[in-house]
């Protein structure tokens, strides 16, 4: 089963490097350059992590991630915003997300943030 992921930026250009980019490495990708109904898009997509673009036309992309933060069904999913403008990190509390990546970002460092917020944590269990 491929992991999934939705991405939402309005700019094309990221949307293509990161589709084609996630997509070799085997991942489903969702990518979308605006959004109507964040809940809907999830609930039909069941993505298992979100990359939100910061400043979208038309639409916020911290308040897309409190949106999914604030639905009880939903806010366990991870969200990453990245932004060109480091004032962004701020979002961290303000809209709960999981991570924040200041533009322009390294790929593989990109990849690598992913893979750790969508793996299954790991517990130390002792057996006696």
């Amino acid at each position: 089963m491929k992991r999934k992921i939705l991405i939402i930026d309005d700019d094309h250009a990221v949307l293509e490097i990161l589709n084609e980019w996630l997509s070799q490495d085997g991942y489903q990708v969702k990518v979308m350059s605006e959004i109507e109904d964040i809940l809907e898009v999830i609930n039909n997509f069941n993505p298992q992590i979100i990359l939100l673009d910061f400043l979208l036309k038309g639409t916020d992309g911290g308040e897309l991630c409190y949106q999914i933060k604030s639905s009880y069904k939903y806010n366990h999913l991870p969200v990453i915003i990245f932004s060109a403008f480091p004032e962004g990190v701020l979002s961290l509390k303000r809209y709960r997300c999981d991570l924040f990546i200041q533009k322009p970002f390294d790929l593989n460092i990109m990849e690598q943030q992913i893979n750790e917020l969508i793996s299954p944590k790991k517990c130390d269990y002792i057996h006696h």
